[in-house]
Parts: C-alpha cells; sequence; structure tokens
C-alpha cells in the first residue's frame, strides 16, 4: 500500500467516527473528532512510511551511544594492533647489538672472549746455509846471488749464508681479549727457540675494528709480526725467519669432532 492509499483510507475512516460520534451527541463535533483523528492517523502513517522506507534500504542511523561505543571499541582495536607489533619489533638496543655483531655470530676478541682461530696457507723460510771454502797456492822466490825456492800451501774457510725454502703448512691460535698463543710453522722455526710444543706467546696484540695485529714471541731475537684481518680472514707473518700468508676459519674445539 502507497502512501497516498494509506492517507485515503485514514481520513475514510475518520469521517465515519465523526459521523457516530456527532450522531451520539458527544461534545466533540463530527467534523472536528474526524479532523483530530484525520491528523493522528496521518501522523502515524507518514512514519509508518518513513519506518518501512528505512528498513527497505537498510540505512538506519545509529543512535550517539551507538557511535560513541563503536568509536571506543575501535580505539581498543587499534591500541592492541599496535601493542603486538611493538611486541613483534626487536628492541633498539638489542637492534644495535646485533648489527654490531660480526657475520656468523663470531665472538668478539676486544670483549674478553676466547676466539679459536685454523688457517692453511704457504710460505718461504730463510734458512741458514754453511759452506766451506778451500783454497791453494804455489810460488817460486829467486834471490839476488842467483838461488832461487820454491813453495806451495793451501787455506780454507767457512761461509754462512742464507737460502729460502718454501713450504706449505697450517698454523692455529687463539685469542682472550689481548692474550693468546700462536703455532708457528715448523718451517720457520729457529734452532733456538723457546715456546712449549710449537706454541708461542703473542705480545703487543692491538685489537682494532678492521684487523688484529701484534708479535709472536718465538725468541728473544726472533719475533715475527702477524696481522689478521677481520674482513677477509687472511692471516700474514712476517719476520726474520721467513713468511707465511694462510685463511683463517674459527673454530670451537669443544663442539669440532674428530676426523677419525
Amino acid at each position: 500500500m502507497s502512501f497516498a492509499e494509506a492517507a485515503l483510507d485514514t481520513k475514510l475512516a475518520s469521517k465515519k467516527i465523526g459521523d457516530r460520534l456527532s450522531r451520539k451527541g458527544g461534545t466533540m463535533t463530527g467534523k472536528s473528532a474526524a479532523s483530530l483523528i484525520a491528523t493522528g492517523a496521518l501522523v502515524l502513517a507518514l512514519s509508518s512510511h518513513a519506518h518501512a522506507q528505512v528498513r527497505t534500504s537498510g540505512t538506519l542511523r545509529p543512535s550517539a551511544q551507538q557511535l560513541a561505543q563503536e568509536r571506543e571499541a575501535q580505539a581498543e582495536r587499534e591500541a592492541v594492533a599496535e601493542a603486538n607489533e611493538r611486541s613483534a619489533m626487536p628492541d633498539e638496543s638489542q637492534q644495535r647489538e646485533a648489527e654490531q655483531q660480526p657475520a656468523n655470530d663470531a665472538p668478539r676478541a676486544e670483549q674478553g672472549n676466547r676466539l679459536d682461530l685454523i688457517c692453511f696457507g704457504a710460505g718461504a723460510a730463510n734458512k741458514a746455509v754453511v759452506g766451506t771454502a778451500w783454497g791453494t797456492s804455489t810460488g817460486t822466490a829467486f834471490g839476488s846471488n842467483g838461488g832461487w825456492a820454491m813453495g806451495s800451501g793451501s787455506s780454507s774457510t767457512t761461509i754462512v749464508g742464507t737460502r729460502s725454502q718454501g713450504f706449505e703448512d697450517q698454523v692455529s691460535l687463539y685469542l682472550i681479549g689481548a692474550t693468546g698463543r700462536l703455532r708457528m710453522p715448523r718451517t720457520m722455526l729457529p734452532s733456538i727457540r723457546g715456546g712449549e710444543d710449537g706454541w708461542f706467546e703473542l705480545r703487543n696484540v692491538a685489537i682494532k675494528d678492521n684487523e688484529i695485529t701484534g708479535t709472536v714471541a718465538v725468541s728473544i731475537i726472533n719475533k715475527p709480526k702477524f696481522r689478521l684481518d677481520r674482513y677477509t680472514g687472511t692471516i700474514s707473518i712476517s719476520g726474520k725467519a721467513g713468511d707465511y700468508t694462510g685463511q683463517c676459519q674459527r673454530y670451537d674445539p669443544a663442539q669440532m669432532e674428530r676426523q677419525f
């Protein structure tokens, strides 16, 4: 039923009610009653028609209280989402520490952690060479009186020199802060030396961001220098006994498995 049809039916119904009241002698005239009833019915029809339109279109507007509740719920949802996002992100201090930590979680020697390295490489050792030289000579001498004499002789001398001897060997070392030991290549070791089982004390250790340097106390007069590149992993040893270059990798003696 349309709005016009509802209004027409309401007007007819109101006229009938007004006629009945008029015949019964009510205090309100038929026209007044009919007009009043028609007005009320018209308002009712308008309200019903508007409600039907709202239900049909589906655009019923929420109340102010409902809007406030919805805003409060939305704010709570946003707060929970933000808290979850923050908990998933690492702490700033942890993030800075992770950025400063070297690749593959290598322990930082400057913090006092033990650093074990094993290196494979080659070099050239300066070996002493000892030799003996022999010489002979003969001669004749003449005198003023016409006499003469003949003689011969021989002599020897010791010659000491050096020669370069190439080799391949393994170098091992460990650092605990600014102290540690290094196992030198055997070919580079002099006959007179200190150390223990090929391991020698490291001295003057300087730890920087890009390198670790120091000396190896082989003997009082033989202290080769070493350098470790912390980015490439290369090691170099140079001194009176020769030179060595190798590639190092970190390992954990407690977790390293034996090959046999």
